[in-house]
């Protein structure tokens, strides 16, 4: 029995090339489950090496095809992402009760397909999404924290905080500098992103990272005795805050 699929659905699929992507994965996926493909009158038993080939193929074509979603939705503008967000997962959770209603129908009725496997895997898709979510939703909160922090934070900013030597420059030009890179951790933040210095054409102006880089671990550890001070960040906004700055460190020290 195959479920009713109505027309507004498939002109929706149509419009969507990832979503025609991630069903026609887990339609292979399904079909890599059976034992034996009936049509009409005839039926053709399904080796195991077939079936490993269309199990592998259909998870990759999944993968992709939520890969292409999130990766649209990163280059929205920021005012619509949150609403992007909710609209694909409620249409990836649409296309998993079909997929699961038409594997356990045909499960009941044929005993050809084995639902258990494909469930996990749909599961398990549904839980990636759903963390997804999480730390779209904590890194969120921390831009927001970060914006109303940055002023201080860059008043903290001394040269006597720091190893190396700074020369040519203005303690108020080199806070301007760091500035730059703050502003860079917010839009990494508010994207879900990581967004190196370089696609913002951010550079050293003094000619040499390690300032940066000691710029940002002061910061680091100026931001957390601000957190234990007061609590406003949870431990997971926290982790997602740090571990922008670590992206950020690790960036400058490419570049």
């Amino acid at each position: 029995m195959i479920p009713n699929i109505t027309p507004e659905f498939l002109i929706k699929l149509f419009e969507n090339y990832q979503f025609i992507t991630l069903g026609l994965g887990s339609f292979l996926l399904v079909l890599g489950a059976t034992e034996k493909l009936v049509l009409r009158n005839n039926s053709w038993i399904i080796s195991s090496q077939f079936k490993l080939i269309l199990v592998v193929v259909g998870i990759v074509l999944m993968v992709i095809s939520v890969l292409a979603m999130f990766k649209d939705k990163l280059f929205a503008p920021q005012n619509k992402i949150q609403k992007e967000l909710e609209n694909t997962t409620a249409e990836l959770e649409k296309i998993r009760n079909k997929i699961k209603y038409l594997v356990e129908s045909s499960n009941n009725s044929n005993g050809y397909v084995s639902s258990s496997e494909l469930t996990n895997i749909l599961e398990g898709m549904e839980n990636d999404i759903h963390e997804f979510q999480l730390r779209f939703h904590n890194s969120q909160k921390a831009a927001k924290w970060l914006k109303t922090k940055q002023e201080s934070l860059l008043q903290a900013v001394k040269f006597s905080d720091l190893n190396s030597d700074i020369n040519n420059i203005s303690l108020d030009d080199f806070r301007a500098e760091i500035k730059k890179y703050i502003g860079l951790l917010i839009e990494s933040l508010e994207t879900s992103k990581n967004i190196t210095p370089r696609r913002r054409k951010i550079t050293y102006h003094i000619n040499k990272p390690l300032p940066y880089i000691e710029v940002m671990e002061f910061l680091q550890i100026q931001i957390k005795q601000e957190v234990d001070k007061h609590p406003d960040l949870t431990k997971e906004e926290f982790r997602e805050l740090n571990n922008c700055i670590d992206a950020l460190i690790r960036d400058i020290q490419r570049e």
